[in-house]
């Protein structure tokens, strides 16, 4: 099938976007049938069936928006309700909230306008490819095997070990790359990394964080975290999280602006929305980050002091004492008048 490309800006009409053909896993055969038997009730009642079949569509819906995402394309709400599972669009609405409670966030096309800051949209298909060689199994994964580690571990540690080689020799994986590689699906390999993230507070260097491509609160949180609770600087925190420095600069940036909306000017939600004009949901983020960290005022004015010096003597500066030509071009012509 086709879809919107997803170099395409978010205000531009659907119907003047270039579109990108893409090819979709819509059933992963036994994955998702054992996934649906998971979360299917036990009951007889037929009323408990759906279950089953919501989570199963919900997990689907993550799947396919990555696959698209990863080919240099987004598909929308009513791609998903129309052209792939032929049901209505309040039922996608609703399967869409459950992975948003969850800070899992599925790539869509309604997305664009906040994902248009990105530092990177190229499509995957348009990079610039290097080789890589990558560790699937080893002699630690075979001693793991004999003493009765669970595989879950297992894969989880060669995950991690598989894009870490990628990263040091040039290049970086994405979730697709990773879930071929390991014969799993999208969803699984997502959760495990996510797993392992939530873990160890570690953040695993794939082509989504690197290249700053879309939006997760766990790598939110574990950069600020950094910043403001454990002090480091930006640089250090872009080398331990595989993040650009100026990826890490905006987040930082962000979170201050909400800080002083909210805490210092007693701003709601609705209103610091509009004086920050950042979309409601990375407010709503910050807000829970700013209470889970419990800093005071000072700490974080000083933090952003130190941010903004950095930034200053980077930035060289515009005017240097020296009328521009235009004001200098006034400033001979005024006398005559």
């Amino acid at each position: 099938m086709t879809a919107v490309s997803a170099d395409e800006p978010g205000h531009k009409p659907l119907a003047q976007c270039k579109m990108a053909p893409i090819v979709l896993t819509l059933y992963a055969g036994t994955e998702d049938y054992e996934y649906r038997r998971a979360h299917t009730c036990t009951s007889t009642q037929v009323r408990c069936e759906p279950n089953g079949v919501a989570a199963l569509r919900q997990r689907q819906i993550e799947r396919l928006a990555h696959e698209a995402l990863d080919q240099g394309a987004l598909l929308t709400a009513e791609d998903f309700a129309f052209r792939i599972f032929n049901c209505g669009l309040r039922t996608i609405s609703r399967d869409l909230k459950a992975p948003a409670r969850q800070d899992i966030v599925v790539p869509l096309r309604s997305q664009q306008k906040d994902a248009g800051r990105a530092l990177n949209r190229k499509p995957t298909y348009a990079t610039r490819q290097v080789p890589v060689v990558v560790t699937l199994a080893n002699q630690d994964d075979i001693a793991c095997l004999r003493q009765g580690r669970e595989a879950t571990e297992i894969l989880k540690r060669a995950l991690v070990r598989a894009a870490y080689d990628a990263y040091a020799q040039g290049g970086v994986l994405t979730t697709a790359d990773l879930a071929v590689l390991f014969h799993r699906g999208h969803s699984r390999i997502a959760e495990l990394i996510r797993c392992y993230e939530l873990e160890t507070g570690e953040i695993v260097p794939r082509r989504g964080n690197v290249h700053d491509r879309g939006r997760t609160t766990t790598h939110k949180r574990i950069i600020c975290h950094k910043a403001f609770v454990e002090g480091k600087p930006a640089h250090v925190i872009a080398q331990e999280t595989c993040h650009s420095p100026e990826a890490v600069d905006h987040y930082l940036l962000d979170f201050a602006r909400v800080h002083f909306a909210t805490v210092q000017r007693g701003m709601s939600v609705e209103e610091t929305v509009f004086a920050t004009q950042r979309p409601r949901y990375l407010v709503e983020e910050y807000v829970k980050l700013i209470a889970e960290f419990e800093l005071g005022d000072r700490r974080v004015h000083d933090r952003l002091g130190i941010q903004l010096e950095l930034c200053d003597d980077q930035v060289q500066p515009l005017w240097t004492g020296e009328p521009i030509e235009n004001e200098r071009r006034e400033q001979i012509q005024s006398p005559a008048d």
